[in-house]
């Protein structure tokens, strides 16, 4: 088989290092190639971890049942303010009602009060102390005055 004039003139011969040149820059856009890919799918999980959180963040505290006018969760946080009688009436009340509706807000805040002395050595000091004796004693005397189910059954 002998070969045709036209076929002779299409292929030239190569310079030196041209193929080595070519194979080069053929590398480099397979690099750059993968870098795209790679950085797409880096791209799309950051996306979607971006759109999961959003979605499912939670602004605020965690839903929790209100009764009284206050949830769950804000009831917690203010115990120990609410026990040692530093709120203020109308959040002493919503407290109060809550926890008159709330088994769960109620056994917490009584978990939290110590056991009963049968004697206090600070009976006329409870204004000005701040012990914990105290503060359960006032705790007390304020449950009382509420007749609430706490009150009655730490008295």
């Amino acid at each position: 088989m002998s070969e045709s004039p036209k076929q002779r003139e299409e292929w030239i011969p190569c310079p030196p290092g041209k193929l080595a040149k070519l194979a080069g820059q053929e590398r480099v856009r397979q690099r750059r190639h993968f870098l795209v890919r790679a950085g797409s799918a880096v791209g799309v999980v950051a996306l979607a971890t971006g759109a999961g959180w959003f979605a499912f963040r939670r602004t605020g505290m965690p839903a929790d049942p209100i009764f009284g006018g206050i949830a769950c969760w804000r009831v917690r946080e203010l115990a120990p303010q609410y026990m040692m009688g530093q709120l203020d009436q109308a959040k002493t009340q919503q407290i109060k009602s809550h926890l008159e509706q709330c088994v769960a807000c109620r056994t917490l805040l009584e978990s939290m009060q110590p056991k009963m002395s049968a004697h206090s050595p600070h009976d006329g000091n409870m204004g000005r102390c701040h012990c914990s004796t105290c503060r359960r004693d006032g705790l007390v005397q304020l449950l009382a005055t509420a007749d609430s189910p706490i009150a009655t059954r730490a008295t």
